[in-house]
């Protein structure tokens, strides 16, 4: 959740196929830090669409989704 996906490295060459809309926890902190959330429901967004996106790609029985539903 920490870093974003590279498809290569993990195996996961159809990410961008089924993950439209990429986002991870660094990149969230990386925003914030450059204070690019006008808003913290921007902020709210970003870091929920890492979790949905974590489920949306791994199935439910993935340790990863599982992972993500509990966040």
């Amino acid at each position: 959740f920490l870093e974003p996906v590279d498809p290569v490295s993990m195996n996961a060459y159809d990410y961008f196929e089924v993950v439209k809309r990429p986002m991870d926890l660094g990149t969230v902190d990386k925003k914030l830090e450059n204070n690019q959330y006008s808003t913290c429901a921007y902020l709210l967004y970003d870091v929920l669409s890492t979790f949905k996106n974590a489920c949306l790609y791994n199935p439910p029985e993935n340790k990863v989704h599982q992972l993500a539903q509990d966040m």
